[in-house]
Formats: structure tokens, sequence, C-alpha cells
């Protein structure tokens, strides 16, 4: 049941990795590329376009929405997270705004996991970081917030670092783009938009996760492994993963005068059940799993001031608190 889960994580972190690269690199060929709308821009013409605009961007607002659901027979299951993903499905929505030189972001959450409820949120200043669990604030100094995440908690530098470190490997997500669509123009919170569709080559992402069989620490940083592997295991959830992996779909509304992305949906099917009875071992029950996420963008390049909590504790008291409140037992 695990492993499933752990391609489900694999999945997320693909669709990740794509919106970090905005859709692709401008010399990737884009095989289908289909102009369509009313504009004389092609799809890659608009994507590339897209991807210099939004280079020079400093600050935005943002709203995200993500679902993760799995279907299946609970009375097969033995696994209780299992059980409980399937009856409840985990839900994360995010807003705020974000900035960089000098970093800065201000962002609200809320998270309905398998049960639970969950408040939180982040605020960064220059060289403070404060998170807010369930109501009370906490303060996060930056060089420790580095250390733990091993980069800058710029959004912006995280996925840049991401994708480079990726590219490393041998590992390209900008070229899992099989070809793009122009599906016309729409209307995006009052903003004229170009609706662009981005087809995702499943067999050029599982060649990409084989590449990374050989570093337990690449793979499992994408697929939920840990260094020390078996690297035949690996390979055998990375050919699952390329026969289970249905209905992946990326689209993109990007502003027709400004070239900015204001809304971008990223969704997988997982669809355990059509494969044979022989992949499906340690499934207990699992038929299908779905991924959503829709990010929402605006009020780009328009500054903000992010306000320090008054009531920040120190950081170390963020562990005795989760204690206390039992936030730490899941």
């Amino acid at each position: 049941m695990r492993k499933w889960l752990s391609i489900l994580v694999a999945v997320m972190a693909i669709a990740a990795l794509v919106a970090a690269g905005c859709g692709g690199s401008d010399d990737n060929g884009g095989g289908g590329d289909t102009g369509g709308g009313d504009g004389d821009m092609s799809a890659q013409e608009i994507i590339t376009a897209s991807q210099k605009a939004m280079d020079g961007i400093q600050t935005a607002a943002f709203d995200m929405d993500m679902k993760l659901a799995i279907q299946g027979d609970a009375s097969q299951m033995t696994d209780p997270q299992a059980q409980q993903l399937l009856e409840s499905p985990i839900a994360v929505k995010a807003s705020g705004k974000l900035g960089n030189e000098p970093q800065k972001l201000d962002m609200t959450m809320t998270a309905d996991a398998m049960g639970q409820a969950f408040d939180l949120g982040m605020k960064m200043d220059g060289e403070v970081i404060y998170l807010q669990y369930m109501g009370q604030w906490y303060e996060i100094p930056k060089d420790m917030a580095t250390g733990i995440t091993g980069a800058s908690p710029a959004p912006d530098a995280d996925g840049q670092k991401l994708t480079d470190a990726y590219k490393q490997l041998g590992v390209d997500p900008n070229a899992w783009a099989s070809g793009y669509t122009n599906e016309g123009e729409e209307d995006v919170n009052g903003v004229k938009a170009y609706h662009i569709t981005q087809q995702i080559d499943i067999d050029k992402v599982a060649a990409d996760l084989s590449k990374l069989a050989g570093s337990a620490s690449g793979l499992g940083s994408i697929v939920g492994g840990e260094a020390g592997t078996d690297p035949e295991e690996l390979q055998k959830s990375i050919d699952m993963l390329k026969a289970a992996v249905k209905d992946v779909k990326v689209e993109y509304w990007i502003g027709v005068d400004d070239s900015y992305i204001y809304k971008m949906q990223a969704a997988a099917m997982i669809d355990i059940a059509a494969l044979p009875e022989e992949e499906r071992q340690g499934a207990e029950g699992l038929e299908s799993m779905d991924f959503s996420m829709t990010l929402s963008m605006s009020d780009y390049d328009q500054d903000f001031s992010v306000e320090p909590p008054a009531d920040a504790k120190p950081f170390d008291q963020l562990f005795n608190d989760l204690m206390q409140s039992g936030g730490l037992s899941l």
C-alpha cells in the first residue's frame, strides 16, 4: 500500500516540477504545437513569452487549492492511514503574497488531512521567518530554516534550485512536454488570457526517473525512497507509474497583454485497477488515486509589507506545544 502512496507523491512532484518550468523551454521542440485561438502567436510562442515575462516578476499574490483522493475497497485495506484517506481525502488551501529582493512572504493555509483539520500561516521578512500553527506564531531564524531545507526559503529560488538539481542528474522536467494547444482566449478574473493546454509525455517522465535509479537519494527525493533502496525495486515502481498514470493534464491561463500566468491547473489519475493482477500485489483494495491542483496568481509587482506578529514564541517552543496538543502523533 505504501508503495502506491509513494507513487501518488511522485505524481505530485512531477506536477510541481512541470509548474516550476512553466510548461517547458523554448528549445524542447514541443511536438504537436497547435495555434488555435484568435491570435497570431502559437501555443509554444505564448509559453516562451510567458517564461520571459515571469522571470522579471518581483511580487505576486496567489491562491492555491490542492486535493488528493483515493478510491477502493476499505474492507481489503490493512493500512490505517489508507483507510482514513479513503474516507477523508486530503484538501489543502493556501493564499497570500510573496516577493523577492528582499525575500518576503505572507501566507495562510488550511489543511484537512484524514479527518483532521489544521490552520497554518507563514510570514517571512528578510532574515526572519514566522510560522503559525493552530493560532500561535513561532519565530524561526532564517539561518535555521536554511539549514533545515538546504536552500533559500524563497519560493522562486526553491523551484529553480530544485529544477537545476535534477538537471545535473540528467533529468530535465522541461522536456516532458510533448506539445501545447492554444484553446483560445478566456476571461480570468477580468483579465483576457490565452488558455494553453500542455500534453505530458509519460514515457519521457519514466525515462528520466529511470536515470535516477542509480542514485537512491535522487530517486528517493521523488518517489519517497531512501538511500540504500534496491534499484530494481525502484525501477519496478517507475514501470508501474508509467503504466498506471492516466489523464495527466496541465493547463495555463496566460495574459494576452502582459504574458503573466494568471491561473495554472494540474491533474492526474492513477488507475491501479487497470493493471495486471500480478502488478497490483500489495494494493490492498486500492483501485485508483486522483490528484488535482489549481494555482491562481494576481497583483503582480504590487509591493506589500509583512507585519511581524506581536506574540511570537521561540521556535523550540513549537515542539513542546505540538507534543502537548498531540500534533506529533500523526
